[in-house]
């Protein structure tokens, strides 16, 4: 079993399965792939505004986020953003509309694909609400 909590966690358990499979060469490899670019984005980074955060939408309903526990958490960090979810506890919590848009995030990020939805992001019920309220509209300005 394989629990993840950063991506140094991701790295050693795609290198852990390797083994089990029989491929620690290629997973050793992909690992090496998978720091230069993580790598590459940390010290590609213009400018970061630690006053500022994003909001990670993983599933809409019902939604959950990026919790202090969980490796995307630690993605946004490395990429020199903040999460406002950061100190929430747990990997995925459950969260509400009213306590998001109540984070204030400057940006929501929204997760695609699989489990999560397709690419129609933009239909989901969680960002029609928040765009819609006065308070948001007013932190796009």
């Amino acid at each position: 079993m394989t629990d993840p909590h950063n991506l140094e966690g991701v790295f050693s358990s795609i290198e852990r399965i390797g083994e089990i499979v029989n491929r620690g060469n290629q997973a050793k490899q992909l690992v090496e792939q998978l720091r230069a670019r993580a790598d590459a984005v940390r010290t590609g980074r213009k400018f970061h505004d630690p006053g500022s955060g994003s909001f990670i939408k993983l599933y809409a309903e019902p939604l959950y986020t990026a919790g202090r526990d969980a490796f995307v958490t630690d993605l946004i960090r490395r990429a020199g953003g903040d999460s406002v979810t950061a100190n929430v506890p747990g990997a995925w919590p459950n969260y509400s509309a009213e306590s998001a848009l109540a984070s204030r995030p400057e940006a929501i990020i929204l997760a695609t694909g699989g489990a999560s939805g397709d690419a129609k992001f933009l239909g989901c019920p969680i960002v029609a609400k928040i765009s819609r309220r006065t308070e948001w509209k007013s932190l796009q300005n």
